[in-house]
């Protein structure tokens, strides 16, 4: 890797009995989600290969999902533009009609797939990847966004409050009867 190239995501395993299991991504990466996945799948291969302990990893900790400096916007993005489609949230006061704003938008980035991408990338290894658990939502107006022209293409107007953010964890588990790809 050449000092010009962008950092590949990095991808630790926890070993105090706390975290024994979790998987914990962080991204310092520039590059689009898509372009991530080669890099995560070579880094979670590694990672595999070299920790006896490898057969279970229950737990995903992505972290946030629009991190500070210049990450890629891609998952921030599809949350922002799900919650604008849905009839249950209201752009008007940025809140979720249900009332709880962590649980709107977890079942949101299930349903909607937001994190498309990383489905391959768990599925070569055997399991399936949901998104179990959202903390601290970040909510503004669209228009204050950077990402702000992305979403005025797909009919988000500046005044509509949109989650964008948040701390996400996922569980990892073996496909079952009946367990969505």
């Amino acid at each position: 890797m050449s000092p010009s190239e962008p950092l590949p995501p990095l991808n630790t395993v926890g070993r105090t009995e706390l975290n024994r299991g979790v998987i914990h991504h962080q991204a310092d990466c520039t590059l689009p989600l898509a372009e991530q996945v080669p890099l995560m799948a070579k880094v979670m291969g590694r990672l595999l290969e070299s920790d006896a302990d490898n057969t279970r990893f229950p737990t995903l900790s992505w972290g946030r999902l629009y991190p500070d400096g210049k990450p890629d916007a891609t998952l921030a993005v599809r949350l922002a533009l799900a919650a604008k489609r849905s009839r249950q949230w209201d752009v008007s006061r940025g809140v979720s009609r249900t009332g709880n704003v962590n649980g709107f938008v977890r079942t949101l980035a299930n349903d909607a797939k937001i994190y498309e991408e990383l489905y391959p990338l768990f599925r070569q290894f055997g399991p399936t990847l949901e998104l179990t658990s959202v903390e601290k939502v970040l909510v503004l107006p669209a228009g204050r966004l950077p990402f702000f022209e992305s979403l005025r293409q797909e009919g988000v107007r500046a005044r509509d409050k949109v989650p964008f953010d948040c701390m996400a964890w996922f569980s990892i588990r073996a496909a079952g009867p009946g367990t969505p790809p």
